[in-house]
């Protein structure tokens, strides 16, 4: 494997998990109140 495909693979992993993490703290906050979340995706 060359190195460009590492850093590539990194990155996405690295996204990918930053993803999840996002996705367990907008469920953790929906759990303890709804109106942040309703008002971060008001724009819709």
């Amino acid at each position: 494997m060359s190195n460009e495909l590492v850093a590539r693979f990194w990155a996405e992993t690295e996204r990918r998990m930053w993803a999840q993490m996002m996705a367990r703290q907008c469920r953790r906050a929906l759990q303890k109140g709804r109106g942040f979340i309703v008002f971060v995706g008001g724009g819709r």
